[in-house]
């Protein structure tokens, strides 16, 4: 990571099943899976132009999508950087 960057709040688009499930959607960008979620305003707005691809929105087509943000910040557990050990 470059510079400094405290992470204060934090974005996600929601997705809603027909019977009121919630879950966080995902596509596929070639490389690997990406989680509509975002700690910053320009990462919001590259996830939100992922929604007008083909596949998410056939994907996603009936679903209701929120752009919801979340502001308060709790740290629950820290956890160091492990060794490389298993064991």
């Amino acid at each position: 990571m470059q510079g400094v960057f405290h992470i204060d709040q934090v974005w996600a688009f929601i997705c809603t099943d027909a019977d009121g499930t919630e879950g966080i959607p995902a596509f596929n960008d070639g490389l690997m899976m990406i989680p509509m979620i975002a700690a910053d305003e320009q990462k919001v707005r590259a996830l939100r132009k992922a929604l007008d691809r083909p596949e998410l929105r056939q994907a996603l087509k009936g679903k209701r999508i929120v752009l919801t943000q979340f502001t308060t910040r709790r740290d629950v557990e820290v956890v160091q950087g492990g060794t490389g050990d298993p064991s």
